[in-house]
């Protein structure tokens, strides 16, 4: 049972637990309300047998009072349990739900981030969330909760007259058949509408990015424009999955309305022909106004569940993505990479074909060749953020597949073209490659990047906040800063992703000679823009199409007749 409402609600298994406990208080405090409305039913009851039966003794007002006293005391501890139930829990619950989807982000591979929009997995981990958070405080214990008071009405009504109880209960099965058809055009109008909440989201996070550019070729009033068919498409969209809901729900409640006239219509009958009392008649008009009141409610909040239906579905999506796979953990010091046989493809489109080589420990390795040859995806492989196909990658003597994650990257620094930077200081952005490094070993780090220079002209020197991604930095200084992570990390292997291709001349220069020192006892595996840069790798492998076609020393590739590297290199120098 726990195992099936983690899965229907993308619970934990402390959340199945605490909604089994939110249904059991949520339906005590129902019976509790009902309370008020059984001792006003016994009394009209009392009250009948009072004055049809001259042998009926007085009524008892003494024991009305203190039932109603205990009733009140009742109603008040089993709605507060019930409230501290349904919301304080789910609020953990949500709070543990965000904090296993950030973990789980953790865990997959760099293809999802790749396949998935970051305006999607932003909406999951905050809207979706939030809206099951509302679904199982406000509206899954009720409806659990109510179910056993509507078949306890039902029963309690039953004794008094089953034929009258039978007549009045025939719109409920009518309505749920009604409530039934709705729930498949429901649930495809709903995903329609995430489906365009989720592109719109993606397009007024591009229209944030691109402001400067849409400012500076002019082009606001056509943003403008395509802002408001984004907005008008939503609203269109909205109306369309507000139909089924409308219809479902406006049939359901004529059905059960109509119910009253039923009632009114059978107990009337039953009067006229002596079959029942008068006070029997009002108890069915009240108990059965009350009955369809409550299903009524129970429409209206499954009808929430439909919605938050196709929320669940993208939450378990993504907490069933298939993660990083490892849990070795290589307790030698050889950082030797030995490709066998390896294959890499993505949406079917093969980019890695068969590749075989080995990355020497404490050399440098270099791979270049033209635009989408395969250099920065086969630098992913290596970094265990891509997940081949077929092959084997050996990190010393265990196979990169099997390795632990965590206990991989603890043996590697990785340096891209396209530096992350948070919104916070220089020093704390500095020391997330080592969480550990204290402020002097910061600054030390620093200075052997070779950017000492430009910090100590900021404002606040190593306490300047650098603004969204470094916005307030140059992508030199950037570039440097990330270079600094990498000495403050000192991992025995370093991942280098074509960090100088957009520099200008002076920070290339300046990145160059940090790097100097970085790759100094390390195994280093580098992709190359600018040839001239990696003059002295010890291995240069050349990918065209994700095939190694050249593999050398820069000499031993030069001396290729038409080979493909010395067409590039003599290219590049006569520039």
């Amino acid at each position: 049972m726990i195992n099936y409402i983690k899965n229907k609600f993308a619970l934990s298994d402390q959340g199945a637990k605490n909604y089994i406990i939110s249904v059991i208080f949520e339906l005590l405090n129902n019976i509790c309300n009902m309370l008020p409305m059984v001792l006003f039913i016994y009394f009209l009851y009392e009250l009948d047998m009072f004055i049809n039966d001259s042998n009926y003794n007085a009524i008892r007002w003494q024991t009305y009072l203190i039932s109603a006293a205990i009733i009140i005391i009742l109603m008040y501890i089993f709605n507060y349990l019930s409230y501290s139930s349904n919301f304080i829990n789910t609020y953990k619950e949500s709070e543990n739900t965000r904090m296993n989807i950030a973990e789980k982000l953790y865990k997959l591979p760099v293809s999802y981030f790749s396949r998935k929009s970051a305006a999607e997995t932003s909406n999951i981990l905050l809207n979706d969330i939030g809206d099951l958070e509302m679904f199982l405080s406000h509206a899954l214990p009720k409806i659990t909760g109510l179910l056993p008071i509507i078949v306890l009405f039902l029963i309690g009504l039953s004794t008094l007259n089953l034929t009258i109880t039978l007549l009045c209960s025939l719109v409920i099965p009518l309505s749920y058949i009604v409530f039934l058809v709705s729930k498949k055009h429901e649930i495809h109008a709903y995903q329609s509408y995430l489906n365009t909440l989720t592109y719109q989201s993606e397009q007024y996070q591009e229209q944030i990015e691109m402001i400067k550019e849409t400012r500076l070729l002019n082009q606001k009033e056509k943003a403008l424009d395509k802002i408001k068919k984004l907005l008008k498409s939503q609203e269109k969209m909205h109306m369309k999955t507000e139909i089924p809901g409308v219809i479902s729900q406006g049939l359901v409640n004529i059905l059960l309305t109509s119910g009253i006239g039923i009632v009114i219509i059978t107990t009337s009958y039953y009067y006229a022909m002596h079959k029942i009392s008068f006070v029997l008649l009002v108890i069915f008009l009240i108990s059965f106004s009350r009955l369809y009141s409550l299903i009524i409610q129970i429409y209206e909040l499954s009808a929430i569940s439909r919605y938050v239906k196709v929320r669940i579905n993208r939450i378990n999506e993504l907490l069933n993505e298939p993660e990083i796979k490892g849990t070795e953990k290589p307790d030698n010091k050889d950082t030797t990479f030995t490709i066998q046989n390896l294959t890499f493809a993505y949406n079917e489109n093969t980019i890695l074909k068969n590749l075989n080589f080995v990355v020497e420990e404490n050399k440098i390795t270099a791979i270049v060749g033209a635009s989408g040859s395969g250099k920065t995806t086969l630098l992913r492989v290596l970094a265990k953020l891509y997940e081949y196909n077929s092959g084997t990658i050996y990190f010393g003597k265990y196979k990169l597949e099997n390795l632990s994650p965590s206990a991989f990257y603890e043996k590697i620094s990785v340096v891209f073209q396209d530096v992350t930077l948070f919104n916070t200081t220089i020093m704390e952005n500095i020391r997330i490659g080592n969480q550990g490094a204290s402020d002097e070993e910061v600054i030390q780090a620093a200075e052997m990047a070779r950017c000492n220079e430009f910090i100590q002209q900021l404002p606040e020197g190593y306490q300047t906040k650098i603004g969204e991604n470094g916005s307030r930095l140059s992508g030199g200084e950037r570039q440097r800063l990330s270079i600094a992570r990498a000495f403050l990390k000192n991992a025995p292997i370093l991942i280098l992703d074509e960090i100088s291709a957009s520099l200008d001349s002076l920070n290339e220069y300046e990145v160059q000679k940090a790097l100097t020192k970085l790759v100094k006892d390390k195994t280093v595996i580098v992709v190359a823009h600018r040839l001239k840069t990696i003059e002295n790798a010890d291995k240069i492998i050349v990918l065209d199409k994700g095939e190694i076609i050249e593999e050398g020393t820069k000499n031993e590739l030069l001396k290729i007749n038409e080979g493909v590297f010395a067409k590039m290199y003599n290219f590049e120098n006569t520039i």
